[in-house]
């Protein structure tokens, strides 16, 4: 398990400018608090801003997900 506590949504941003994915979850589980994910974009993939593989999991906690996309024939789930 790994978390990640931020100081606020409204005060800490993670982005990556729609250049790659945030966060790419493969086993275990990602605890992420009080931050906004934007502008994550994953290509033929899924999860722009978080990609969860079936062995992985995922907690979000007082944040934020916004102006996420997957694109490409596998894109889906735009943030998650």
């Amino acid at each position: 398990s790994f978390t990640i506590a931020g100081p606020g949504a409204e005060t800490l941003a993670i982005t990556s400018n729609n250049n790659s994915r945030l966060f790419n979850v493969t086993a275990g589980t990602l605890t992420i608090s009080g931050l906004t994910l934007e502008r994550g974009r994953a290509t033929n993939a899924g999860g722009g801003a978080v990609n969860v593989a079936v062995t992985g999991g995922l907690y979000l906690q007082r944040s934020i997900v916004a102006d996420c996309s997957a694109t490409g024939a596998n894109g889906r789930g735009g943030a998650i």
